[in-house]
């Protein structure tokens, strides 16, 4: 059944997290600093013009390709062999209009102009100016072509039926000009309330889904909405990898149900990847740049007075000392609890070693595949820690491993946290082999210096219990297989 778009469900300020703040003004100090922005805002904007697509369906590009895309620009040359000529023309034309619309609404941004339903209507124009039907079905559950008028609203139900038979129920054709009104009107209410960018973007992504105005592209203006949003409070565009889909479309769902929390974090998730990714982002960039004979033009990339850059340094480095001590009290706490409950057969321990000591190398191998496989660099030259907790049996070893370390290529005002599993096996006396390591955190904890310590302190320690858990969860499942083997 159908309901008119609602207000928030409860306070947004409870839905808010300051660490997104904090990473956009770094992220922008940060930025201010290239020498190419304009370089970096195309390749940023080409990323978000591919994706937005493919997590619809529109085209289907390989990693690969999309990669080739970002980095060397929009060439319909540049796709796969496999591609027809007139699939490969459409495609890059789907593309350059995405890109059109996300350069669209940074100039919006810029201009200090107030969202309206022509803004949004203006968006969808230039989202299907090459795309003039979609796919529907009719009465008789038979796939048809449906055309599609650009910038105009729905004239018929556009309600999709899922995978269980249920027939998702959108705003009636007849009600989309007042609801259209009513979220614009909510929207400016929302603005004068200083609402968090992330809760707003979330908030009114979905209430525009909800009313569902337009026959198709109604997910690309969600974004480009969700973007807006995020760009004027200085953050970065929204991008939803299409291998995120599912967790997208589950995050929507609970929206659904009035729960707005869990897209909230969605996009919290994706923007701090999206600040991740942007390290290298820029180390592209440069190379692009010095293949094409223009180095004078990043000399001043990321150039910081040295005062500046090593007080931001001792203010992040003394965050990261304090992340240390807590992970150790942390381990030992676990340590002891799980020494009251285990038999006596299983040895634990816990050890640690800080950015100053001789030790700091250990596990160095575990650390960078596992950076690897969270898609980041780590940087353990200007700052390294771990504290790790051991338990072992008569033919193993198991190990919670937590790491404290940079990210990047260099200093950027950033470092990270990430906790690892492996295993140690025992194949002859004198002999072991190590397994592969797992990645216990879904994504890395960022230690900034624009943080205050005791927010940073907070969050770690909610940030903590979830990959130390899932550790404890992989040892569980090994425990039958231990006291089958003695």
């Amino acid at each position: 059944m159908w309901k008119s778009i609602q207000d928030y469900e409860q306070n947004p300020e409870t839905l808010a997290t300051r660490e997104i703040e904090t990473l956009a003004a770094l992220w922008n100090e940060q930025r201010n600093k290239l020498s190419d922005v304009g370089e970096f805002d195309r390749r940023i904007n080409r990323k978000w013009a591919i994706e937005t697509g493919l997590i619809e369906r529109l085209y289907s590009l390989d990693r690969g390709t999309t990669e080739i895309l970002i980095q060397r620009g929009l060439n319909s040359a540049l796709l796969p062999h496999r591609i027809s000529r007139g699939e490969a023309e459409y495609t890059i034309a789907m593309i350059s209009d995405q890109q059109d619309a996300i350069e669209g609404i940074f100039s919006f941004v810029r201009q200090d102009r107030e969202l309206s339903t022509s803004l949004i209507k203006e968006l969808h124009t230039v989202f299907t100016r090459n795309q003039r039907t979609t796919e529907a079905r009719d009465q008789f559950g038979n796939i048809i072509k449906v055309h599609i008028e650009p910038g105009q609203y729905k004239t018929a139900p556009n309600n999709p039926t899922r995978p269980n038979g249920q027939v998702h129920i959108y705003c009636p054709p007849e009600h989309v000009h007042s609801e259209m009104d009513r979220l614009i009107h909510m929207h400016r209410e929302h603005q004068s309330q200083n609402i968090s960018p992330e809760v707003e973007a979330a908030w009114l992504h979905h209430r525009f889904t909800q009313i569902h105005p337009f026959t198709d592209g109604n997910g690309r203006v969600a974004r480009a909405l969700a973007t807006m949003v995020l760009i004027q409070g200085g953050s970065f565009p929204l991008v939803v990898r299409d291998e995120k889909r599912s967790d997208y479309i589950d995050a929507l769902e609970e929206a659904d149900r009035g729960k707005l929390a869990p897209l909230v974090n969605f996009f919290v998730s994706l923007l701090k990847q999206e600040f991740i990714d942007a390290f290298g982002v820029i180390k592209e960039t440069e190379r692009h740049l010095k293949l094409s004979k223009r180095l004078e033009s990043i000399k001043a990339l990321f150039t910081k007075s040295q005062i500046q850059l090593e007080r931001e340094l001792k203010i992040t480095l003394q965050y990261a000392n304090e992340l240390h001590d807590l992970v150790k009290l942390r381990l030992n706490e676990i340590k002891e609890q799980l020494l009251e409950i285990i038999p006596k057969n299983f040895i634990l321990y816990v050890h640690d070693a800080d950015n100053d000591s001789k030790q700091n190398y250990y596990f160095r191998h575990q650390i960078i595949e596992s950076a690897r496989k969270l898609n980041y660099h780590a940087d353990t030259s200007i700052y390294r820690s771990w504290v790790r907790l051991c338990i072992k049996d008569s033919a193993r070893e198991y190990s919670i491993l937590v790491s404290l370390h940079g990210i990047g290529y260099d200093f950027k005002g950033v470092l990270v946290c990430s906790v690892i599993w492996f295993e140690k096996v025992r194949v002859s006396r004198n002999e072991s082999e190590i397994g592969d390591n797992i990645p216990l955190c879904k994504e890395v904890f960022l230690v900034n210096y624009k943080d205050d310590l005791p927010e940073v302190k907070r969050r770690f320690d909610n940030w903590l219990d979830a990959p130390l858990e899932n550790g404890l969860a992989i040892w569980q499942n090994t425990i039958p297989k231990v006291q089958n083997h003695s």
